[in-house]
């Protein structure tokens, strides 16, 4: 719908489902991405696992294609963060040395945080833990802690 309104296109045709565009995209990095989509989705992966262990106080999340094995190369990284607002994680940020920038809000309810990271847009999403609790999840949302990631790593080794 957000890309419809964007092209000034008809909001109430019929319109696929974030889960069919998903499905898609599955079958397309099934098709067409081969070994290549597979070295850079394990690549993307453990670049999420290093940041989720250096920001493993905000009970880091791996959300988004990454975390449901669709993204293409050129995807982001996105981890979200349980924190009651974004000072800390910029603050720890910070503290080591890590240049971001504020990416303004993710969702209407995230602060995003952009980190530049050399290998991977990576984006991190800071809720607090009551919006996390009650956020509504989309059928399908795949949402992957770091023990989850670090299993499919070894999986995928």
């Amino acid at each position: 719908r957000k890309a419809a309104r964007q092209l000034m296109l008809d909001e109430g045709a019929a319109h696929p489902s974030n889960e069919e565009v998903e499905a898609a995209l599955v079958d397309y990095q099934t098709l067409f991405g081969g070994q290549a989509q597979r070295a850079s989705l394990r690549a993307q992966r453990q670049c999420a696992l290093d940041w989720m262990l250096r920001l493993d106080r905000f009970a880091p999340l791996l959300v988004g294609g990454v975390a449901a094995g669709w993204a293409g190369e050129h995807g982001a990284v996105r981890i979200e963060l349980a924190a009651d607002d974004a000072k800390p994680v910029a603050m720890l940020l910070a503290g080591q040395g890590v240049a971001y920038r504020s990416g303004g809000h993710a969702d209407g309810s995230a602060t995003l945080l952009l980190v530049d990271d050399p290998r991977f847009a990576v984006r991190l999403e800071v809720v607090s833990p009551d919006e996390r609790r009650h956020r509504p999840r989309q059928d399908g949302a795949v949402r992957l802690d770091a023990a989850a990631v670090r299993a499919l790593l070894a999986t995928t080794a």
